[in-house]
């Protein structure tokens, strides 16, 4: 397929996915690479684009994920530019990319250029999701072995001794978490002091959960989360091609209210999906992985449909 050809496909607002596009696109990595950097550099000067789901953004939407996927040095500055704007993203931005893709896109691009992401991290007036992957993005490539955990040990007790605002709870608490995944054992003094200070969302994760893994082996609580945390993004296609907007992704009729599963919040996206928690409350039970089929009956995975959306009921 001609390049002209790739863009008109890939700038078409969203009916049927174009998978022919994209796996042409992927193959000539060298040839659509300017194009697509344009199109981030467009978003960044005009984000108001964004805002509706229109050609323009399906654009830069497959943009910064196969940017993403051909580990496109000259793509990170343009993402952290884009997602360090201070503006109200909308919903369908913060489900198709924020919540989702984002940490493994910051994980993939970034490489020993961490600033950056320190900088989202530190930024209160930014998206606190945006700033949730910023953070999540650092631990991944400690997860898998591209960064020294001590530097983010050291990190992390900066931002907990005072560098995060005091009222950046679920920063915090997601701060708690990656550093749960990572071990936390040098780190308990802190943590045991923002929850004290009643600074940690303890409805995501206890005190008891963090000093059980501080009292295990590091290489074993590392490898547990080793196997549950996604990897460098890799597969635009399958990724994308699971968003609802195209004609084979929308369910023949709508799952009727008794069938469908209670949704989760979004400031329940501070929570890890595949951590198992025991005991008798129900909000603690074994979550549904975000790749599993989602329990509404939809046909898509669970992080593409039901794992973003306010809570009913």
């Amino acid at each position: 397929m001609e390049l002209q050809n790739i863009e008109s496909a890939l700038s078409t607002p969203p009916e049927n996915f174009p998978r022919e596009a994209l796996e042409a696109a992927i193959a000539q990595p060298g040839a659509v690479t300017p194009m697509l950097l344009q199109a981030l550099e467009t978003a960044v000067a005009e984000p108001d684009i964004l805002d509706d789901v229109s050609g323009q953004y399906m654009m830069t939407l497959y943009a910064m994920h196969l940017l993403g996927q051909f580990r496109e040095p000259a793509a990170y500055p343009l993402l952290v530019r884009l997602f360090s704007l201070e503006r109200d993203w909308q919903e369908h931005f913060v489900d198709d990319v924020i919540s989702d893709n984002l940490p493994r896109l910051f994980a993939s691009l970034c490489d020993d250029d961490l600033a950056p992401l320190q900088s989202i991290v530190e930024n209160p007036a930014l998206n606190k999701f945006v700033r949730i992957a910023a953070l999540e993005a650092l631990a991944i490539r400690v997860l898998m072995g591209l960064l020294e955990r001590e530097w983010l040990i050291d990190y992390f007790r900066e931002l907990l001794n005072g560098k995060l605002e005091r009222d950046a709870f679920g920063v915090r608490t997601f701060l708690v978490i990656n550093a749960l995944r990572i071990h936390p054992g040098e780190l308990m003094p802190e943590i045991r002091r923002a929850y004290e200070d009643h600074l940690v969302e303890a409805f995501f994760i206890s005190l008891k959960e963090l000093e059980e893994a501080a009292a295990a082996e590091p290489e074993t609580i590392q490898a547990k989360f080793r196997h549950q945390v996604e990897e460098l993004f890799d597969d635009t296609v399958g990724e994308l091609g699971a968003l609802p907007y195209f004609e084979d992704n929308r369910p023949a009729e709508k799952p009727a209210p008794a069938t469908r599963a209670p949704s989760i919040s979004r400031d329940r996206y501070l929570e890890p999906p595949r951590i198992v928690r025991s005991g008798p409350n129900p909000a603690r039970a074994k979550k549904v992985g975000r790749n599993d089929p989602c329990p509404c009956g939809s046909g898509k995975k669970y992080k593409k449909c039901c794992l973003n959306k306010d809570q009913q009921g």
